[in-house]
Parts: C-alpha cells; structure tokens; sequence
C-alpha cells in the first residue's frame, strides 16, 4: 500500500467521483482507477461502489478511509518529530523544473505547497534536461519536470510520468512586420533566413526540436539561450522563437505576441520524473501534486 493509493482514495471520497478525483489529483482518470483497482487488488476486497452518477466507498472502503487518513497525519506527525529531534531544522525538498514551467507563474505553486507545509525549505532549480538528469542520480533533487525525454536517453532507474503536452507556437514581439504578412509567416524558405532565437542546450537539441514540432530544416540564424533572455531578445529584435502559446499570457512575455502562420506547430510532452524506487513522503508527495497542477495550467490555460 503506497501513499498515492490513500491518497486517491480520499480523493475519490472527498469528489465523490472518479472523474473529479482525478481532476484534483491532476491525473487521468484511467490513472486514478487503475490505482484505486490495485488497491482493491492489494488489500482483497471492493473499497468503492459505482452509482449511476459518480461512486461511493463501501463499508470496506470506509473503514480504510478512516485509516488513510489517520496514517497521513502520523506520517506527517513522525516527520516533524524526527526533524525536531535532529536539531529543529526542517525537511529540506528540491526539484528541477524546465525553464519554460519557471516563467509561468510559479509563484503561486509555491504559496499553495507552503501553506500546508510552512516549515519544510524547498529549493527549485532552474534545470534544462542536462541539467536534471544529474541533479537526480546525484540525489541533489527529489523530482524533475522536463520535456520530453528522448529516446537515446536510459530510463531504467527512471519512473516517467507524463503531464501533459503543451501546446507551441511562433512567437515575436508586438509589432513585428511579419504580423502584417501572413504569406511570408507561412513560407518555409523565407523562415529559414530569418533570425531565430531557440531554447535548447546545444545544436543537436536544435535540429531534433525542429524536425519534431516544425518539421522543416535548421534556420540558418540561430541564438541559443535561456527562455528568459530568448524573451529579452526577441521583444527587442525581429527574430522569431518557440514558446508555449500559455505562457505569451503571463507578464514576462508582455510585449510578445502569437505569430499566425499556415505552418503547423506541434507540441512539447512535459513528464515528471524520480528515481525509480524512491520511497516519497507525504511533503513530497504534495509538492509534486502542487506542480503537476501547476504544468497543467500550462497544457490547458482552461484549467
């Protein structure tokens, strides 16, 4: 029995529904029943009911709810003594997050992790891939949030969990002359001399990032850089970039603005990874809830 099975199981009971669990967990509903379904598996016996609308925990259910319940705050409580006897200082979190989830008011994230948690002291990196990967093996991190790992990359001691995918689009700044000319914004060729300013750590993530969202050759002009000076640079120039279209709504990218273009953009995969085995405590557990929820915003503004 792990945490994140109690854990979907006060949800389920708390929404009343799968569906509505899921959203509070920020997984798909496919995960949350799969996890409640090896629960069940786990302890025997049914814990919920489906009713014509949503569902309800049986006597069984209800008993272990109870108990769930109970354990996460002994959990929690244990911690906290542990901690104290160590000296009074408090737990320690880390993560690495991709740039591009650090500029999207992040903030927030953080004041709904240290309500709950106010004495644990959290340290979040600004990590591009290469970065997190170390970080992790290393144990200078607990989690990392990235795109999309590629394939070359080993994954045994990894456990991945997808996200979401964010959606990309041509960025520039407010006012650039190809937001008056939608024919030259589609043309291919005419892209490909222009001036480019790409989030990536070296040229080989260059070519990989256009082949699989753009799917047309390298510009002949590229800058590489951090989202953060990627925006500093193309509100102050007619290059162009690829950013999250969520993130040209938050204010530092103000003066940045959607390029329209026939040319189909895809979209970036964002997956949460720890070390494969890693036991979580329910500190962790909740910081990583609070940052799925956070990339989700991202995926879909809606939410």
């Amino acid at each position: 029995m792990t945490i994140q099975q109690l854990l979907a199981l006060i949800a389920v009971a708390e929404a009343g529904s799968i569906r509505a669990a899921s959203e509070r967990l920020f997984q798909t509903t496919a995960a949350v029943t799969k996890t409640i379904k090896n629960l069940e598996t786990e302890i025997g016996v049914p814990l919920i009911e489906r009713l014509p609308r949503g569902v309800r925990l049986t006597d069984d259910g209800e008993i272990l709810l109870v108990h769930a319940r109970r354990a996460l705050r002994e959990i929690d409580a244990a911690e906290a003594k542990i901690r104290r006897r160590l000296g009074d200082s408090p737990s320690r979190l880390s993560c690495s997050v991709t740039p591009v989830v650090m500029m999207h008011s992040i903030g927030q994230t953080l004041d709904w992790f240290s309500t709950r948690y106010p004495n644990v002291s959290l340290t979040i990196r600004d990590g591009t891939l290469s970065h997190a990967l170390p970080f992790l093996r290393n144990n200078i991190v607990d989690f990392a949030v990235v795109v999309s790992l590629p394939k070359h990359h080993s994954v045994n001691d990894l456990s991945i969990e997808k996200i979401g995918d964010v959606e990309v689009c041509f960025a520039v700044r407010k006012g650039h002359p190809l937001l008056n000319d939608y024919q030259k914004a589609s043309d291919e060729e005419y892209l490909r001399e222009c001036s480019w300013v790409i989030t990536a750590d070296n040229l080989h993530s260059v070519k990989k990032r256009f082949e699989l969202l753009l799917r047309f050759q390298v510009p002949k002009y590229i800058t590489l850089c951090t989202p953060q000076t990627a925006t500093a640079i193309v509100e102050r120039s007619n290059a162009i970039t690829v950013l999250p279209k969520a993130l040209l709504q938050a204010p530092s990218c103000a003066n940045l603005t959607q390029l329209p273009s026939a040319i189909v953009v895809g979209h970036q995969p964002l997956e949460m990874i720890t070390l494969a085995g890693r036991p979580r405590t329910p500190a962790l557990e909740y910081l990583m809830y609070c940052m799925r929820r956070h990339c989700l915003q991202l995926c879909d503004p809606s939410v």
